[in-house]
């Protein structure tokens, strides 16, 4: 998960710059301060930084799915006292 905030932390700063605040786009309240075309802006970098974590986790999980599918079928008892063949 670390790994993760630090890809979105490293999209956001690669977008919008080391001192934006991405809080600001999240609040109501911090949200009316700030002029509609830096938001817009803050918008669109947020909605990248998540685009990569999304993409990333489908990897992960994929890689995941396949590697859960070489797992031999049956118990792990049926497994266990196999006799050498």
């Amino acid at each position: 998960m670390a790994a993760l905030g630090a890809v979105l932390n490293e999209r956001l700063a690669s977008r919008a710059g080391p001192d934006v605040d991405p809080n600001v786009a999240l609040s109501p309240e911090l949200r009316d301060s700030v002029p509609a075309d830096a938001l817009a802006s803050l918008r669109e970098s947020l909605a990248a930084g998540l685009h990569s974590v999304y993409v990333i986790m489908a990897v992960i999980a994929t890689l995941g799915f396949l590697i859960a599918l070489l797992f031999p079928r049956g118990t792990a008892r049926s497994h266990a006292h196999r006799e050498a063949e």
